[in-house]
């Protein structure tokens, strides 16, 4: 199978992220996604769940002992030290956007942070809905799509009414933007690919799944210094994260 440079680019970045993540993961996993999608999935024993574009295994990590774990990634890097930190899981290498290979029923999914990461996610939710089981439930959680874009979104600050504000110079079209890593050291260079929310509801409509719920979620940080409070007032003004929790309904097992 031939691969483009930007679907394995965060093989290369593969030790800058996990030196970013680590074994538990970084602020906002522990403070804001984990504990959140964690509420969100419900799960109970005998669960099984699949971790689509798992990188170095963070999530699995923070499961209950009596749920069975599948994580999918690309990156073969990142699978060796997610089998490092968790042997005990199953680590499948594939590229998700193309046809997955065959998976024992689900009963939940989660993709966190990484769908971004997809130029073409058609294929994905099209193959999570063989693999998910009637009434299954998926979490996908993204860098909040409408706030924050790679070099079409940034803060500014009005100095005049002294409010802090977020400044959108681009939404609606699709756009395919590098990324460097470390900068100004071994830096590499990743791909991020910006879809407006319409088309992730269009690709969730098309292959089954009904839209359970969204959650916007913001930073818990708090700035000091002369401009805290325009600072601290926008953190809880414009989300970070929007969580999109999808349910596939019974019928549309029973119709294939």
């Amino acid at each position: 199978m031939k691969k483009t440079a930007h679907t394995t680019s965060w093989a290369s970045a593969s030790q800058w992220y996990d030196s970013i993540v680590g074994q538990k993961g970084h602020f906002y996993h522990t403070e804001v996604i984990i504990p959140n999608t964690l509420r969100l999935l419900d799960l109970h024993a005998n669960d099984r769940l699949l971790d689509i574009g798992c990188g170095q295994g963070v999530f699995s990590r923070h499961l209950p002992k009596q749920v069975a774990y599948i994580g999918m990634d690309i990156a073969s890097p990142l699978l060796h030290k997610a089998k490092q930190y968790g042997p005990s899981h199953t680590f499948i290498q594939a590229d998700v956007t193309k046809p997955w290979p065959a998976i024992d029923l689900c009963t939940h999914a989660v993709c966190i942070l990484a769908l971004q990461n997809m130029e073409n996610p058609e294929n994905v939710f099209s193959e999570l809905a063989k693999v998910l089981a009637p009434g299954g439930r998926a979490v996908i959680v993204l860098n909040h799509p409408c706030f924050r874009i790679p070099r079409q979104s940034q803060w500014g600050y009005d100095e005049a009414s002294k409010r802090q504000m977020r400044q959108i110079f681009s939404y609606l079209s699709s756009q395919k933007i590098p990324i460097t890593t470390n900068p100004g050291k071994s830096s590499q260079t990743t791909w991020s690919f910006h879809y407006p929310l319409s088309y992730y509801t269009h690709l969730f409509h098309k292959s089954g799944f009904v839209i359970e719920l969204i959650e916007e979620w913001c930073s818990p940080k708090e700035s000091v210094g002369p401009t805290a409070r325009a600072e601290n007032r926008a953190r809880k003004e414009f989300p970070l994260f929007m969580a999109i929790s999808l349910f596939l309904p019974p019928l549309k097992k029973m119709i294939e």
